[in-house]
């Protein structure tokens, strides 16, 4: 396998692989993501974060949008100030904080 070309570097499933590896540990959240009408699921138990294709069937929190703003939220973090642009999001704001900061950003 090889350095990943422009276009997998915006691809949602290269952000989800790293993020298995950035995951901080010590939180238990389940999220749904559905980026550009794809499920996809964050389980975080724990040291350990399960993330892959499929829905969660019972979910802490919901976030949809394109997936180039799902990956913004992650490669950025939480707004400083308001709320993420261009997602819908179902939960509350204390979780989908707790869900991006269980991870580190840069390398």
């Amino acid at each position: 396998m090889g350095k990943p070309a422009a276009r997998d570097r915006r691809s949602i499933d290269w952000l989800l692989v790293a993020l298995r590896r950035r995951y901080r540990g010590n939180e238990t959240l389940t999220a749904e993501l559905e980026a550009d009408g794809a499920p996809y699921h964050i389980v975080l138990r724990g040291d350990r974060a399960e993330i892959g294709r499929g829905g969660a069937p019972v979910p802490d929190l919901r976030i949809r949008g394109a997936g180039a703003d799902i990956a913004r939220l992650f490669l950025d973090g939480y707004p400083k100030s308001g709320e993420p642009v261009g997602l819908g999001i179902e939960g509350n704001a204390r979780q989908l904080r707790k869900l991006v900061n269980a991870f580190s950003r840069g390398d």
